[in-house]
């Protein structure tokens, strides 16, 4: 009887041994994960900091008689970019200048720019990284993009 009933116990150890173990292996590719996303936010801020200073340039460059080409077609490179990142919406006014949004919140207003940050959370006792709107440290829910594998 306290053969069966040790083995019995054994047997019931070996998942939760397997589970730590999958933790544990997991640790280092987290991490390599967290280190992209942050990367990657890096990326998106400096996609937002170029199209606010376009978004200046581009009404000047029409009020100046010159042509906005070069400037729209470098706009347009970036806003493509920037979209296979992260799930954006634009709208651009007469002027030139684009309004970018992700999930309905502000990354690019007229020559202002909010950034994203990485905030460190906890999921199944276990650390990840999830992006924040700098400007309100709200969650930047990302749908779709190359960011959202990562997430």
């Amino acid at each position: 009887m306290e053969t069966s009933s040790l083995l019995g116990r054994q047997r019931s150890l070996v998942p939760v041994e397997d589970a730590c173990l999958c933790r544990i292996e997991g640790a280092p590719n987290r991490l390599g994960l967290d280190d992209e996303i942050v990367r990657a936010a890096g990326e998106i801020n400096e996609i937002v900091d170029q199209l606010a200073a376009l978004n200046g340039e581009i009404p000047r460059s029409e009020f100046d008689g010159g042509t906005a080409g070069d400037l729209l077609d470098k706009r347009d490179q970036l806003i493509e970019a920037l979209a296979s990142k992260v799930d954006i919406s634009i709208s651009e006014a007469e002027n030139g200048q684009v309004t970018v949004l992700l999930s309905g919140h502000n990354l690019v207003q007229a020559t202002t720019a909010i950034h994203l940050a990485v905030r460190q959370i906890t999921e199944n006792d276990f650390p990840a990284s999830t992006l924040v709107f700098e400007d309100d440290g709200s969650i930047a829910p990302i749908r779709e993009g190359r960011l959202r594998g990562l997430i």
